[in-house]
């Protein structure tokens, strides 16, 4: 009887503290943001606490439902009892509530990393924009006002007009320089830019070709346009110079150029065909890139008095039935070209371009186009694996020039050509430029997957080229797609 009178005395005693235990867990989250994991840990231990001492206050208690006690204390145990519950009540309440909160700061975070976001200043976004082409820049015209209007800016800000070049193609995952830095546009789209509002946003107009009418160049000019032309057709532009440079206005693709012109451009194009260039070029003239079409090196020493020029793009075009690169040497600084440009009408002296390229330390990209020649001993001439990107023509029909021949050409670049292009093919079917704007640009060809061409560029690629990605090979376009082992080789035009 003792016995039981303990265990009656004891059962309100248990169930006191499992719920006061419970309590004590609880209370640093009512008082305290919890620092660590294990609070709120504890708040969800805290109920089971509780229903675990009530439980077992009960099981102790359950002789007193047997044996009248000697003490009744059912009223106080049913007390203890009712809080129980009402404790459990409270903490699912507090977790409820304590989940919600630790879900607040995350959606805070995301609503003030956004509000970040749009108080940058136009400026960052414009430039921000600069790093997508126009197709990602028109989805940004649906986002809201403001990224309309800076989408707007951005695509209007460098226009290239295709008059009469080949289509070029435009997707998402072309982003190339070219892509990045141009709008794409047809001439009639031009036209309409030009009779609104919006050619007021816009800072430069590159043209395919000079084939454009006079009103159209002097409404340009009026709004502060600047102009160039990649290919020369027409003689209009010639003609007019004098009044278009009058509204300063730059014509780059000309028969001959005024010093004033040649002084406010960092690019030019120049058609030397029967003229003196270097008679009006400044020495102080600082370029970045250079193209001279057409020209007879002879007859520019005559005229060249001043340093050999520095430049880091060059792109020369011989007329001469035999040409000597020698004296390039003495007109520009061969170890600042990092991209050359050269184009033969027949084919330079194996000896001659030997001794030229290996005084070409800094240069990167290459493209020769002429007849053929031993192409292999002119590249052992440059650093190993200096080379970025190759691309060569050979003129006339010599269907063996191939992947093989290409390999053995660049031995000494494998490790870091990244851009590959070759052809044999007749050209000038399409007004197409041939160079090394060829990698920047992809043309609509309506190309074919050749078998031949996958097995050669697979074959490349088993004697190394770890950093190849792009071959052209006779105007089909293929990327290379590495995926771990697996490498896919994947025409783009």
């Amino acid at each position: 009887m003792g016995g039981i009178i303990l265990l009656t005395v004891l059962s309100p005693i248990v169930a006191l503290v499992g719920t006061v235990l419970g309590a004590m867990l609880v209370v640093p989250t009512l008082l305290f943001k919890p620092l660590f994991d294990i609070t709120l840990l504890l708040t969800l231990l805290s109920p089971l606490f509780a229903v675990v001492g009530t439980i077992f206050a009960s099981l102790v208690a359950l002789p007193t439902l047997l044996v009248k006690p000697v003490f009744d204390i059912t009223l106080l145990f049913k007390m203890f009892e009712l809080d129980s519950i009402v404790l459990i009540l409270i903490l699912l309440y507090l977790i409820v509530r304590r989940s919600r909160e630790n879900s607040e700061p995350a959606h805070n975070t995301i609503v003030n990393n956004s509000s970040k976001l749009l108080s940058l200043p136009d400026e960052l976004f414009i430039e921000i924009m600069s790093l997508l082409n126009q197709l990602d820049k028109i989805n940004l015209l649906f986002v809201n006002k403001r990224m309309n209007n800076l989408a707007r800016v951005s695509l209007q800000r460098v226009i290239y007009v295709n008059n009469g070049g080949p289509r070029i193609l435009i997707r998402r995952e072309f982003n190339t320089l070219f892509y990045l830095k141009h709008t794409i546009i047809t001439e009639t789209q031009f036209r309409k830019l030009l009779s609104s509002d919006k050619i007021h946003n816009v800072k430069k107009v590159e043209f395919f070709s000079d084939v454009v009418s006079y009103k159209n160049l002097e409404l340009l000019s009026k709004s502060n346009v600047v102009a160039t032309f990649e290919h020369k057709e027409g003689s209009s532009l010639t003609n007019s110079k004098g009044k278009l440079s009058a509204n300063g206005f730059s014509i780059l693709d000309v028969n001959d150029f005024l010093l004033k012109e040649a002084s406010t451009s960092a690019n030019l194009s120049i058609d030397c065909s029967g003229v003196t260039v270097f008679r009006k070029l400044s020495p102080r003239l600082i370029l970045r890139s250079l193209k001279l079409q057409r020209i007879h090196l002879e007859n520019l020493l005559l005229y060249h008095n001043f340093e050999p020029i520095e430049i880091k793009n060059l792109s020369l075009g011989f007329e001469e039935k035999a040409p000597s690169v020698i004296p390039i040497a003495k007109i520009f600084k061969l170890n600042k070209i990092e991209s050359l440009e050269l184009s033969f009408e027949t084919k330079p002296t194996e000896v001659e371009m030997q001794q030229f390229m290996s005084q070409l330390v800094s240069l990167k990209h290459l493209s020769i186009m002429s007849q053929n020649f031993r192409f292999d001993r002119a590249l052992n001439s440059l650093d190993p694996n200096s080379l970025e990107s190759f691309h060569v023509i050979v003129m006339g029909r010599y269907d063996t020039f191939s992947a093989k021949i290409v390999a053995e050409i660049l031995k000494n670049q494998s490790e870091s050509i990244a851009r590959l292009c070759w052809s044999n093919k007749r050209l000038n079917v399409r007004k197409r430029i041939y160079g090394l704007n060829d990698f920047e640009r992809v043309y609509s060809v309506d190309a074919v997957a050749r078998d031949q061409d996958i097995a050669e560029i697979r074959a490349l690629l088993s004697d190394g080229y770890p950093r190849l990605k792009n071959v052209i090979s006779n105007e089909s376009y293929y990327r290379v797609d590495r995926k771990g082992s697996n490498i896919d080789v994947v025409l783009i035009n």
